[in-house]
């Protein structure tokens, strides 16, 4: 509580960067069980974390859904982030090599 407070004083753009990243914790842990169970399950909740720490983000309020960015900038890097994803699993499935280890996040990417 105060700690967090006297460092956003303190350090305005450490804690904004911070906080930019914490939706990448969540990928820290679900990439490698994704990988060493083949879940389908993992691999979209780690594609999802992914996708929030580039910026989107889906707000949930009474009768209301809000799915999105907040601004242009966010909406830019998920937009090359995923076509960049997309462009890597699209070239290997053409060139027929298809990696165990990315088995679990075909679902999640091709969405």
């Amino acid at each position: 509580g105060a700690a967090v407070r006297l460092l956003d004083r303190k350090y305005p753009k450490v804690m904004g960067h911070l906080a930019r990243m914490a939706p990448m914790v969540p990928a820290l842990y679900t990439v490698p069980l994704a990988i060493l169970h083949g879940s389908n399950l993992f691999g979209y909740a780690a594609t999802a974390s992914i996708l929030a720490a580039l910026g989107f983000g889906v707000w949930v309020f009474p009768f209301c859904y809000c799915i999105g960015w907040q601004n242009d900038d966010q909406m830019g890097r998920t937009a090359v982030a995923c076509g960049l994803g997309l462009s890597v699993f699209c070239s290997l499935r053409v060139a027929a090599i298809e990696p165990a280890v990315l088995e679990p996040f075909v679902g999640a990417v091709s969405v």
